[in-house]
């Protein structure tokens, strides 16, 4: 190691065992981010900008919340509809599959009656 590196680690360097932190030398002005430390010392009118945007933020959050609520209520209302409407026309497919099994029927019967009918006729054609 030359005297350099030394003069380095000596100033700003503090070593837990094999571990190296190297401490800043003054206060960071800002986050790695870019924004200000919430926990900074601020003058008067900075510290009540900063009060009224976190109220703001407070205050956008809130209506946020609200507005997503609003919605999920709307939601679960319309789904609970289209349950219902989901429900009848359920039940009307089932009393038209009736209502065609129930012509069936009728068409069939009559169909035997006509065959019954025909062959009485027949008969008696025959027969007189």
């Amino acid at each position: 190691m030359n005297k350099e590196d030394e003069m380095f680690y000596s100033d700003n360097c503090v070593k837990y065992g094999p571990i190296k932190y190297f401490a800043r030398r003054s206060k960071a002005p800002t986050l790695s981010t870019g924004r200000k430390s919430k926990y900074e010392d601020l003058t008067g009118e900075e510290f009540l900008q900063r009060e009224l945007q976190r109220e703001k933020k407070r205050i956008l959050s809130k209506k946020l919340k609200e507005k997503r609520e609003k919605i999920y209520n709307d939601l679960l209302e319309e789904l609970g509809q289209l349950e219902q409407t989901n429900c009848q026309l359920t039940n009307s497919i089932e009393q038209l599959y009736s209502y065609k099994t129930d012509l069936l029927n009728r068409i069939q019967l009559q169909n035997e009656q006509r065959t019954l009918d025909l062959d009485v006729f027949l008969l008696d054609f025959i027969f007189d």
